[in-house]
């Protein structure tokens, strides 16, 4: 399967938005902490290594 550069980027700018958007949850749950968070914190990881991995995946 060939990904096409402009496709890539796209790809990448939805990584960088979706990390950035980890970042300021994780944040949030730090300073008003729930145990009920957790599963929404480890799907979002879960999603991110999913992601990284089929962008990475040679091609």
């Amino acid at each position: 399967m060939r990904v096409s550069n402009q496709t890539g980027q796209i790809l990448l700018g939805i990584g960088v938005a979706a990390l950035a958007a980890l970042f300021y949850v994780v944040r949030d749950l730090l300073r008003h902490w729930r145990v009920w968070h957790l599963p929404a914190v480890a799907i979002c990881i879960a999603v991110m290594v999913l992601l990284a991995r089929y962008l990475v995946r040679p091609r």
